[in-house]
Order: C-alpha cells, then sequence, then structure tokens
C-alpha cells in the first residue's frame, strides 16, 4: 500500500520536471503533469483519512462490481430512453447520467494506493 512520503516524493519530481522543462511557447505540454499532480493531491488527501489496506480492498472490489453492473445497463437504456444526441454520444451520455466517470476515477485511486 502507498505511503503519503512516497507520493510526496512522485510529486516533487514532477514539479522540478515541469520547472525544468518549461516553456512559455508550449504551456499545453504539461498538462498531463498537472493532472497528474492533482491525482496525486487527491490521493494525499485521501491517505490523511488512515484507510486500511482490507478496506481498500473491499473497496476496489465493490467500485468493480459497481462499475460491471452499471455497464451491463447501457443496451436497456439506449433502448428505453435515446436521448436527443446523435447514436455515437450515447455511450458518453449514459456515463455522465450514471456517473461511471467519477466511479473510475475511484477505482483508479483504490488500485492506485493498493499498488495494484
Amino acid at each position: 500500500m502507498k505511503v503519503i512520503k512516497e507520493i510526496e516524493a512522485e510529486i516533487a519530481t514532477l514539479v522540478s520536471f515541469v520547472e525544468n522543462n518549461y516553456k512559455k511557447d508550449s504551456p499545453k505540454m504539461f498538462t498531463r503533469e498537472k493532472g497528474r499532480m492533482v491525482f496525486l493531491r487527491h490521493v494525499i488527501l485521501f491517505l490523511e483519512t488512515n484507510p486500511s489496506e482490507d478496506y481498500m480492498r473491499r473497496e476496489a472490489a465493490r467500485l468493480d462490481k459497481l462499475i460491471t453492473s452499471l455497464e451491463s445497463q447501457f443496451e436497456t437504456w439506449t433502448k428505453n430512453t435515446p436521448p436527443d444526441a446523435p447514436p455515437s454520444k450515447y455511450k458518453a451520455i449514459f456515463s455522465k447520467e450514471m456517473g461511471l466517470t467519477l466511479l473510475r476515477l475511484q477505482r483508479k485511486t483504490a488500485y492506485y494506493i493498493l499498488n495494484d
């Protein structure tokens, strides 16, 4: 399981990388690193609550089961409630309505903390 000091070290590495390689001409180049730093800061906030490894494993399993269950409902959702958008956008609308994006982020965080 990850420790706060490991996360802080990774953030420090990212900060030094951005500071050493940042060019005012191409600020979008470091969008991924900035997003990673935001993710790591959220992980630190969660780790400050001192979750047990057992809790993290149960939470990851619960999120896996919930995401799988919601994704299996997509076909039924498209048949019963077609939105006014084109069919190519159905998956994005479904994910937004069901909150799948947030659930996937929570699952990613849980597995990151567990080193899985």
